[in-house]
């Protein structure tokens, strides 16, 4: 599962840099406002969704840290009931 979700992440982060480019290709291009407006908001949404993506990996990288530490100290404790 833990795979799964990275590699979830890590699609989510390629999306939102390649809608965040395509973005920035509308807004450069001349006239029609409107659509430039709506490009500047999924800009910015594009940005949000890079942001809780790497919140996201953060979060597992944690989640991995307090099991391997809680692993370890099991591992610790059996050894000193056995010695």
């Amino acid at each position: 599962m833990e795979k799964t979700a990275e590699v979830a992440i890590e699609t989510i982060e390629k999306a939102a840099d390649v809608v965040d480019k395509l973005a920035d290709e509308v807004i450069a291009f001349p006239g029609n406002e409107n659509l430039k407006k709506a490009a500047f908001r999924i800009k910015a949404i594009a940005g949000e969704i890079e942001k809780d993506a790497e919140e996201a990996e953060a979060l597992i990288h944690k989640v991995r840290l307090i099991a391997y530490e809680r692993l370890t100290s099991l591992f610790v404790f059996s050894l000193s009931v056995f010695f």
